[in-house]
This record gives structure tokens, sequence and C-alpha cells, in this order.
């Protein structure tokens, strides 16, 4: 059986993106054709984010806070645990691909654009929540060898610590794609901080 944590960091961040996508389109389709316009507008901590500043900086700034001190650091957290050879925080990382595209199908935005949006592969790359999210998953494919505490399996909730802080290693390529995420994260930040203060400004 193949090991979600197996391979190098390219290995480990392109399996998962891959299957971060297929989530993705799938959640876009149902909530494109299930969910009414705005279902889940303000259902989440991130879309009840205060972002009335007077700059687009200061926007940024919000956006990029949150963006790394919760949705990285939740993945951070749950890279420390593992269900059986599976990283925890690969859960974390496909629910944000799921969510975006429950948003993109629903338009449940804080600010609106329009109207759902028909699922499409095109224009896929020119999203800042996609590159935002494939930063996510970059980093969590980068700190998979953070963990320390293994589950047996997900119908076995029993615990227990398998290392030590001091095992922690990571190589050259994962810290730099470490690197790469956080700033992949912040560029993302900004980009969406002046998308944002343009609507709302």
């Amino acid at each position: 059986m193949l090991s979600w944590a197996e391979g190098n960091v390219v290995v480990r961040f392109l399996r998962l993106w891959a299957v971060g996508l297929a989530v993705h389109f799938a959640a876009w389709t149902i909530a494109y054709f299930l969910l009414p316009e705005g279902a889940l507008r303000g259902v989440f901590s991130s879309s009840r984010l205060p972002l009335d500043e007077s700059s687009w900086t200061a926007v940024a700034g919000r956006i990029v806070l949150y963006n790394v001190g919760v949705a990285a650091g939740l993945i951070a957290v749950a890279n420390l645990f593992r269900v059986g050879r599976f990283p925890l925080g690969y859960v974390a990382v496909l629910a944000h691909w799921g969510l975006y595209g429950l948003f993109l199908g629903s338009d449940s935005f804080a600010y609106p654009r329009g109207g759902k949006l028909v699922p499409e592969v095109a224009g896929l790359l020119s999203r800042i929540g996609v590159w935002e999210i494939t930063a996510y998953t970059l980093f969590a494919a980068a700190t998979t060898g953070l963990f320390l505490y293994r589950q047996a399996s997900w119908r076995n909730w029993s615990t227990a610590r398998v290392r030590s802080a001091s095992d922690w290693r990571l190589s050259v390529g994962e810290w730099v794609a470490v690197a790469v995420s956080l700033l992949l994260i912040v560029a993302a930040g900004l980009r969406e901080g002046v998308a944002i203060w343009g609507l709302g400004g």
C-alpha cells in the first residue's frame, strides 16, 4: 500500500495537488448544481475576517496574517499526527480544496462575484485561491516528516507518541519548499488584498 508520505517533496506535492484538484472540481460541480447562491456566506471564520480598512496594505496584511497564522498553522499542527501512514495535514489541505470549490459553485464569498461560477478548467491558474491553496499543498507536502503521533486507523482513535521533536529533520529540498510555499502565501494574500480593497473600497 502506497504511503502518502513516500517519495521526495516534489512527488508528494504533485500527488496531493492532483487529488486536491479532483476534490476541488467535484465540490465545485456539486455546489453549482445543488447549492443556492450565497449558501455558505458567513459560515466560516475566514469569510468573517474584518477587511474594512482604509488601505489595501491593511487589508492584505490581515489576509496574510490569517493565511500564515491560521491556515498554514493548522496544517503544521495537523502534520504532527498521522493516521496509519496518512499525514493529517493532508486532510486540512483537501478540505481547503473542497471548500474553495463549494464557494465558487455557490458564490459564497464575502464579496460576491456576480453569481455562481460554472465549473471549468479554463482560467484555473488565474484564480488567487488556487495559488493560495497550492501553497498550502506544498507546505503540507514539505512538512510530513515532522509527525510525532500516530493514530492506529480512522476507526481506531487510540493515539501514541512515536517520535521526539529531536528526530525532526527537513532535507534541503523540503526547506526550499517551505520557503517557496510561504512566499506564495504572502504573494497570494497581497494580490487578494488588492482585489478585495478594489471591490470594497
